[in-house]
């Protein structure tokens, strides 16, 4: 069965323009490539993450419009527009190739310190009835 993603054009800056793109031989293939050159040019030298994620941030914005434009096949004018668009749309709909197109996912830009904190909270919560 045909996998498709789907996004309203103006998440990224295209006005009155849906988008519908089908899991075809051709998208596949530029999802895989533009994958393995985002994973070919990501730095891992810098042993700090925050530094490395920062570091690799311009490039991660300049590939993930790359491949919205080429498999959305943007015109040169609505590509150069996803520079002024929200990162974090790009890149949930980036995610949403890799995750219908190739069966793999990005990890989640979304902060998880809460998550963090609500365990930390039930690892050493003193009330618990289990450390009698």
């Amino acid at each position: 069965m045909a996998k498709y993603v789907e996004f309203d054009g103006s998440v990224i800056g295209i006005e009155n323009k849906n988008f519908k793109i089908i899991d075809s031989s051709k998208n596949v293939k530029k999802a895989a490539q533009h994958y393995q050159s985002l994973i070919k040019r990501f730095d891992t030298e810098d042993e700090d993450s925050i530094k490395q994620l920062v570091g690799n941030s311009p490039m991660l914005t300049e590939e993930i419009a790359n491949t919205i434009a080429d498999i959305a096949d943007l015109s040169a004018k609505e590509k150069a527009g996803l520079q002024d668009q929200s990162f974090s749309d790009q890149y949930n709909i980036f995610n949403d190739f890799l995750i219908k197109f190739l069966g793999i996912q990005m990890p989640s830009l979304d902060d998880d310190s809460d998550e963090d904190e609500d365990d930390s909270e039930v690892e050493t919560d003193p009330k618990s009835p289990d450390e009698n």
